[in-house]
């Protein structure tokens, strides 16, 4: 991530962070890119009311729309919100996670999980600003995405797809 998109990407999370009831959280943007093929993440400290979002490297800035850079963004700052729902299953595996039923419980309540942020971030995105985010300076031409498998509705997780996703 080049530093002119850090900083553009760093100001849009605070920009949205009070129209979200986030503002008395801290939350950063971590330059390092998320693993696996997922658009966003965010990893949450709720005790500490901060979190850490992370982005798809190039791909988020150069493959994606400003209204789907605002969707997984509002997207992972929704799971902000709703972190304390997530960690009833975790709390529940800590205790006995080699049962099955928990696992089986586990994985089921993370996709609803997953099903209900995604809901509630295309409900909430529209309401936000475009991010205005440069795109890589290296960049070749445009990819071309497929949009509609970008969720895995079995796991609930986000996925790049189509050419040049990686």
């Amino acid at each position: 991530m080049q530093d002119a998109q850090y900083r553009a990407l760093q100001g849009w999370i605070r920009e949205v962070q009070p129209m979200l009831l986030l503002g008395d959280w801290e939350i950063w943007l971590q330059r390092d890119s998320c693993a696996g093929e997922a658009w966003a993440y965010v990893e949450v400290a709720e005790m500490r009311d901060t979190a850490w979002i992370k982005v798809a490297g190039h791909a988020f800035f150069d493959d994606c729309t400003p209204e789907e850079q605002r969707l997984y963004l509002a997207h992972e700052m929704v799971h902000i919100i709703t972190a304390p729902v997530l960690q009833v299953h975790e709390t529940l595996m800590g205790r006995d996670g080699e049962r099955e039923s928990v696992k089986v419980y586990a994985t089921e309540h993370r996709r609803v999980v997953e099903q209900a942020t995604h809901k509630l971030a295309r409900l909430l995105a529209p309401a936000l600003p475009l991010p205005d985010l440069p795109r890589t300076e290296d960049q070749e031409a445009p990819h071309t995405l497929e949009r509609e498998r970008d969720v895995d509705m079995r796991t609930g997780l986000w996925h790049l797809t189509g050419k040049g996703a990686s």
